[in-house]
């Protein structure tokens, strides 16, 4: 080690499946179909796991809501399988855990947990509205004492932890309802209110528009128990994802 420079250095050895040089070739033809309709597939088979470092308290009153909402699916975020024959004619799809998502985010205090609904089945609240035939995504998150601004220092929640919390559901609703290969390339979040940590909050999120390359989706975070019954909002984002497929196509040669 050195500890000449401040906080010092280490030795570091890469896992061999975190480094993208390792990664399996990938088709454009294997990509497009990787479609919306298999992500579905997928996450919707999957559910969401138990999770042992979950920051849920037995009977929270929005996730036992959400759960038992029959026009609610939920699902954790997958990725492609690298490991997936290149001949697959339904794309393939993993469930992942990482530090924004799954039980590894929840153990390092982020908790997250997204429900879809199909197009149709809208009931009104902060996400109805434009961009109701894409779905909805509602999700319940709980930030614990890993994401405050100090730990264990009686201090409200990091803001970057919130703005994750946005990122991702404004990414996860375009995979599930257009498109599962997308980037986000803007994102624009406003925090009005501070959040606290150990407490449940909700999110809203749905598609305002597309321009088959570009997807425009907008999230409203609430907290259902508070004394306004949801109607204050704690932080809101308006995001825009390209369509990888299409930016793609776009760019091969035209014969």
């Amino acid at each position: 080690r050195d500890t000449s420079v401040a906080a010092g250095a280490r030795q570091l050895v890469m896992n061999p499946r975190a480094d993208p040089a390792n990664a399996p070739e990938t088709s454009l033809v294997r990509i497009a179909k990787l479609t919306a309709a298999n992500y579905r597939k997928a996450v919707f088979r999957t559910g969401i796991p138990f999770r042992p470092n979950g920051l849920f308290p037995l009977g929270d009153a929005l996730l036992t809501e959400l759960s038992h909402d029959l026009t609610l699916k939920p699902f954790q975020k997958h990725v492609k399988d690298p490991n997936a024959a290149q001949d697959d004619d339904d794309g393939t799809f993993v469930i992942v855990d990482s530090w924004a998502t799954g039980d590894l985010a929840a153990a390092n205090g982020l908790d997250l947990r997204y429900f879809f609904r199909e197009p149709g089945e809208g009931r009104g609240g902060p996400g109805a509205g434009a961009g109701a035939d894409y779905g909805e995504l509602v999700a319940a998150f709980r930030l614990g004492d890993r994401a405050a601004i100090g730990h264990h220092y009686y201090t409200s929640a990091h803001g970057g932890s919130i703005e994750t919390v946005l990122d991702e559901t404004t990414a996860e609703i375009v995979k599930v309802a257009i498109e599962p290969n997308i980037a986000t390339v803007d994102i624009n979040v406003k925090i009005k209110k501070a959040l606290q940590v150990n407490h449940t909050y909700r999110v809203d999120c749905k598609i305002t528009r597309t321009t088959g390359v570009r997807i425009f989706t907008t999230a409203t975070i609430t907290d259902p128990g508070d004394d306004t019954r949801g109607t204050q909002v704690y932080a809101t984002a308006e995001a825009c994802l390209a369509n990888l497929v299409a930016v793609a196509k776009s760019s091969m040669p035209k014969h």
